[in-house]
């Protein structure tokens, strides 16, 4: 038995009912009758613990005196809502829906069985937006009876049928009244209520019995049974074609956002810049007619100088004229590659050592060489840099610069091995600027010699791939003087007819100048002094690395900016798709709120929703990720060298592998935003739901 006492109903501020009394009896129909807006609803919604309207709540003589939690419990054990607007979840088929109820019971009816019951069979695999009407109501009433609930709740679920359909569903609910079920219904129709065993009307703030039939007092008492949340989940959430393409549509979205944040993550640390190890008031003077050096319209940082003609000796009178300079040097450097006396190229090589082991490099993909199919990778370029007494290295010896000790794997400490080209001679060649005019260079020959020493410091690079040894000037000064005695000595003989027709050889003379002004703060004017010389620049390492150093750091400002701007765009796209795909579960999620589904369960369901999601975009992800890598793949297969797959590719598929490329950083940054995201999005919108008023929701609202 069901029993309410002194029951007090507002709705919208307005009295409806005051100190009723109402009851509802097994084996019997309680129908709830009265004008619109007497309050026939909102009663049923406080017998089906959706309100907390005022009432003393009985239930088989026990006094119910339920917080929000134990209500849902209520409901989850004893209560069956069929509305106007029916309960059947609109995303799976009427089988499902029935198969979802009996999961919550210990019924013992098939789905068959109950469709045969509501005259549905033939609906079985319908959706429920293709059911008409009464269909629809049949399909709630037979999910009602799946769910075996001790009390069944209608609200006006015949307004809206014909007659036929009408006398079915009475038939039917007399059915589950015969069961022993306690059911009430809303409703304001004569043929309905006079087919009802009690009837209640509401009048005048009254609730009114106005028909009684004999009770039987038997409390049928049903027991539910526990469902695994994740069968809960496999069967409401059935993967479907909408799923892939929404899951596609986000990877997509993620994806792009991280190989943009990828590309603004390379433009960051695509050129270093410190000013750290730069002596301010150091300054180099090269020989310009080439144009190069236009300090002008272009910044560089310049450590090796090479195909520099002399500076003349006219040039060199003017630099000793100009005041507040302390001292000038000269300035060679010994570049990777110099010329053989057979104008074939001379590559010097590094052995590192490191606690008597032989350290291997890194292999540097840009540089290599293909023999029979097999890739091999060429050493990395390094150059040897002179520094001097005024640079204040400290002690005298080798240094190197932080990609150099990248590259190499070096540290402070370990022996340095290294065959170098010592510079001795010039060869003098004519070449071409780009705009037609021609200009003299100078290429130097350079002779091996073996230079073995002790790391003794890393210096801070300026730029992402030079890789820099520095040597003490003196040092560099005493082997160029060797190579040049052993060459007057015709010790090392140059075959001049390699080069007749196309360059000249001469004597080596020192193809830069280095000038140490007397006070930092004259350094400017010196420089400004240089460049007034006619095919002369004057390079300040501190004040051009300084200008690198700000403009790198407004375009790694701008990188960034457009980076977020273009994410925050994707990921607010990426927010409103999940959000309008969230919604089409909203049937779903309100229903397991209606029903009492336990809380915690229910949220064990909508976590397997969000993993599931999460899997689909990960698989689709791995598949691009591998579609994208496929020259990778195919090289490390075959054997091949990775660039001739890769410029074999067509052009589009080029642009796909640029977005869609392995790497771990991008993968790193893909999962992190996917998983965020998405997690937020799923809380948002479930804490909405658990929020929303399942009363509205009833009421079609």
């Amino acid at each position: 038995m069901l029993e309410l006492k002194n029951i007090h109903i507002q709705y919208h501020a307005k009295e409806c009912i005051t100190h009723g009394h109402f009851i509802a009896y097994p084996y019997q129909i309680t129908s709830i009758i009265g004008e619109s807006g007497t309050g026939k609803s909102s009663l049923l919604y406080l017998i089906g613990m959706l309100s907390n309207q005022s009432c003393d709540y009985y239930y088989n003589d026990e006094l119910l005196a339920y917080d929000d939690k134990q209500k849902r419990e209520f409901r989850y054990q004893n209560i069956s809502f069929i509305s106007q607007n029916n309960q059947l979840i609109n995303n799976i088929s009427v089988e499902k829906n029935i198969e979802f109820y009996l999961q919550q019971s210990s019924c013992s009816f098939t789905v068959d069985e109950l469709l045969e019951k509501v005259n549905l069979k033939d609906k079985k695999k319908a959706m429920p937006a293709n059911l008409s009407g009464g269909e629809k109501q049949r399909a709630a009433i037979a999910c009602a009876l799946a769910k075996d609930s001790n009390i069944i709740l209608g609200d006006e679920i015949t307004s809206a049928l014909d007659e036929d359909n009408t006398n079915i569903i009475m038939h039917i609910l007399k059915k589950c009244a015969s069961l022993g079920k306690i059911v009430i219904i809303v409703s304001h129709e004569n043929n309905i209520i006079d087919q009802c065993d009690r009837v209640y009307c509401i009048d005048h703030l009254k609730l009114q019995l106005q028909k009684d039939s004999q009770a039987i007092q038997n409390n049928i008492v049903t027991s539910k049974i526990k469902t695994s949340p994740l069968k809960t989940f496999q069967l409401l959430f059935n993967p479907s074609i909408r799923q892939i393409i929404i899951a596609f549509i986000v990877m997509l979205c993620f994806f792009l956002s991280a190989s943009i944040i990828r590309g603004a993550y390379s433009t960051s640390i695509a050129e270093s810049y410190s000013i750290d190890d730069v002596s301010m008031n150091k300054i180099l003077v090269l020989n310009n007619t080439s144009g190069k050096y236009d300090i002008d319209n272009y910044a560089y940082a310049i450590h090796y100088v090479d195909y520099q003609l002399p500076l003349s000796d006219d040039v060199l009178n003017q630099i000793d004229s100009i005041d507040h300079i302390a001292s000038i040097y000269d300035y060679y450097t010994f570049s990777y590659s110099m010329e053989k006396p057979n104008g074939n190229p001379n590559y010097m090589d590094i052995q590192v050592i490191h606690d008597n082991q032989i350290v291997e490099e890194r292999e540097y993909q840009d540089q290599y060489s293909e023999i029979n199919g097999v890739i091999t990778y060429d050493d990395v370029y390094f150059h040897i840099i002179p520094y001097y007494p005024e640079d204040n290295f400290g002690e005298d010896g080798i240094y190197i610069n932080s990609n150099m000790a990248y590259y190499y794997h070096i540290e402070v400490g370990d022996t340095l091995q290294m065959n170098v080209n010592v510079p001795y001679a010039m060869a003098q060649t004519t070449s071409i600027n780009e705009d037609g005019t021609s200009y003299e260079s100078a290429d130097c020959f350079g002779e091996q010699m073996h230079y073995e020493g002790e790391c003794l410091g890393i210096i801070e690079s300026n730029s992402t791939f030079e890789c820099d040894v520095y040597l003490p000037y003196e040092t560099m000064m005493n082997m160029i003087n060797e190579t040049v005695e052993k060459y007057h000595n015709g010790k090392i003989k140059i075959d001049e007819s390699a080069f007749e027709g196309y360059s000249t050889i001469i004597e080596l003379q020192p193809y830069a100048k280095v000038v140490y002004a007397d006070k930092n703060e004259n350094v400017l004017q010196i420089q400004n002094d240089i460049n007034q010389i006619e095919n002369t620049v004057a390079y300040n390492e501190y004040s051009s690395v300084l200008q690198l150093k700000e403009a790198n750091d407004d375009m790694i400002h701008e990188a960034i900016l457009y980076a977020l701007l273009t994410v925050s765009v994707f990921i607010a796209g990426t927010i409103i798709i999940m959000y309008f795909y969230l919604r089409k579960y909203q049937s779903i999620y309100m229903t397991l709120n209606l029903i009492g589904y336990n809380h915690k369960d229910k949220h064990k369901i909508y976590f397997y929703q969000y993993l599931s999601f999460m899997m689909i975009i990960i698989l689709l992800s791995i598949f691009i990720y591998i579609s994208g890598s496929l020259p990778e793949i195919y090289s490390y297969i075959s054997h091949i060298n990775y660039n001739s797959i890769y410029f074999s590719m067509p052009e589009t598929y080029l642009i796909y592998n640029l977005y869609c490329n392995f790497s771990s950083f991008h993968i790193v940054v893909f999962v992190i935003l996917s998983f965020i995201v998405l997690g937020i999005v799923h809380i948002v919108v479930l804490k909405h739901y658990d929020k929303k008023d399942i009363i509205k929701y009833l009421r079609g609202k």
